[in-house]
């Protein structure tokens, strides 16, 4: 019994000295598990920093490109501006002036700059128109007439309108009256004068009174000269 008591310290230490080994132990594990994961996590967090680090570069490259391509567009769209403004100050080019297709509408001695004529055709511009009683061309032609102008046999004669040149090289609106037989030809005359640019002083209707029968002849003698 006493041998009993004796040992019974001795167990109960080798106990508490195995509890305390394996609390050791089990301290120790779970240090070597702790500082395992520890390392783990500085693996994998070093690993997301370059990574990271990575993507900031990469986003640091899209910003500088980002940047040139909007210099470039600024640069551009500058260079446009200045063309335009440029454009703006240059003087345009004239408008054209629209050809006239006939001088009827346009008044005696009236200056027919040439730009607005057809001069590869000046033919339509020639042109013969019958003398009704009562119209403005015939009281014109009864205020020029001496003496009785009731004997004027009007359907027989024709107001020509014409271009002409005159002396300074300006082609003016020229006017006549002649008998229906003769119109055409004298039409036919003076474009050919007209086309030699063969120049006159004037061609008023107080000069081109041919209400009588005469000649071709005459008319153009007397226009050739005047000069």
């Amino acid at each position: 019994m006493k041998n009993q008591n004796k040992k019974m310290p001795i167990l109960l230490g080798i106990v508490l000295c195995l509890c305390i080994a394996a609390g050791a132990g089990y301290l120790l594990r779970n240090a070597y598990l702790l500082k395992k994961d520890n390392r783990q996590l500085d693996e994998q967090f070093t690993k997301e920093l370059e990574e990271s680090q990575k993507t900031i570069d990469q986003l640091k490259e899209q910003k500088a490109e980002l940047e040139t391509d909007i210099q470039k567009v600024e640069e551009e769209r500058n260079h446009v501006s200045i063309e335009e403004s440029q454009q703006t100050r240059e003087p345009s080019e004239p408008t054209p002036i629209p050809l006239r297709a006939g001088i009827l509408d346009c008044q005696p001695g009236e200056i027919l700059p040439a730009e607005t004529l057809y001069l590869d055709n000046p033919g339509i511009y020639f042109t013969a128109s019958p003398i009704p009683e009562g119209e403005e061309i015939c009281l014109r032609i009864m205020d020029l007439l001496p003496g009785d102008a009731d004997s004027v046999p009007f359907g027989n004669l024709r107001y020509l309108k014409m271009p002409y040149y005159q002396q300074n090289g300006e082609i003016h609106v020229g006017e006549m009256v002649v008998t229906s037989a003769l119109s055409q030809t004298v039409l036919d005359t003076f474009l050919d004068l007209f086309q030699k640019k063969q120049s006159f002083p004037s061609m008023e209707l107080k000069d081109n009174l041919w209400i009588e029968e005469t000649d071709l002849a005459h008319i153009t003698e007397t226009y050739l000269s005047s000069e």
